[in-house]
């Protein structure tokens, strides 16, 4: 049986078969043709696990909802160099009322395809307070916890910053910082990436 792949680029090829060989070779080849032989498709974000109705926020002062205070009704711990260099002292106004979407990276990823997969800068796009509404809905779980949102720099709309707040249950607080969005690190599976419905 013969087949036609004028439609296939020769990097497309190369690429398949370079894939083929880091999974394991030939034996990978041969079972992939087997006739019963099924891919199974892993979407980079999973289906939302917790939906947020937020009010929104007339004016958050920043330097006063992220600050380290382990007493506070949302017990932070401590709020990292990056976070306080770009964001403190600023404030957030007239942010509107929405629906918040928590979902999981479902393996690990750089920033650009988990936003692309959001559907872009535009709408991947989320408020400091949405980020801080979702710790006071969240709690106190007893497991570790990330929450990472795409937020706009205060300074340069076209410049966003991955912020993430991580729960640790043996300590009972809070950790955030913000990471610039194209680190080369990346984020592992299981971290929710927040974004906004509405």
């Amino acid at each position: 049986m013969s087949f036609m792949i004028k439609d296939w680029t020769t990097g497309l090829l190369h690429a398949l078969v370079k894939r083929v060989e880091e999974a394991g070779g030939e034996g990978v080849a041969e079972r992939m043709l087997r006739e019963d032989f099924k891919v199974h498709f892993v979407p980079l974000l999973g289906d939302p696990l917790h939906a947020i109705t937020t009010p929104g926020a007339e004016r958050l002062m920043v330097d006063e909802a992220f600050k380290a205070d382990k007493s506070s009704e949302v017990p932070i711990g401590s709020v990292g160099e990056n976070f306080r260099r770009v964001f403190g002292g600023s404030v957030e106004e007239r942010v509107p009322e929405g629906r918040l979407s928590m979902r999981p990276l479902m393996k690990a990823s750089l920033d650009g395809p988990i936003i692309k997969t959001m559907g872009g800068k535009k709408r991947a796009r989320v408020y400091l307070s949405d980020i801080f509404a979702t710790m006071r809905h969240i709690g106190r779980p007893d497991k570790v916890v990330w929450v990472v949102g795409y937020v706009d720099d205060p300074n340069d709309s076209e410049v966003q910053w991955a912020v993430y707040a991580s729960w640790d249950p043996d300590s009972g607080c809070w950790l955030v910082e913000a990471s610039s969005v194209g680190s080369p690190f990346g984020w592992v599976g299981g971290n929710l990436f927040l974004s906004r419905d509405s």
